[in-house]
């Protein structure tokens, strides 16, 4: 179940960026005044995000302690990334 070097640094590549986006999302979307569709759009990149790290874990490309922490920090502003969706639903819905 090894994956091929191009494969590999591919998905590396792929998990980098999606970080990225996601650290830029979150400061794009504090100072927005349409925070909901960014929010929901970030909880998005945030779910295609664990599924890759699955990937790597899956094809042995990362210890079992090391996937149990990443996906330890995803699940972290996973639940930070929900309250703020739930917050700015909730403030919809009062205006």
């Amino acid at each position: 179940n090894r994956l091929p070097k191009n494969h590999k640094f591919l998905l590396g590549d792929r998990i980098t960026t999606g970080l990225y986006d996601i650290l830029d999302g979150l400061l794009t979307a504090r100072y927005s005044s349409e925070k909901l569709l960014q929010l929901e759009s970030l909880n998005i990149k945030l779910e295609i995000l664990r599924y890759q790290t699955r990937l790597l874990f899956d094809f042995n490309l990362i210890a079992t302690e090391r996937y149990e922490y990443i996906q330890k920090l995803i699940n972290e502003i996973g639940t930070e990334l929900g309250s703020w969706i739930k917050q700015q639903k909730h403030k919809c819905y009062l205006t």
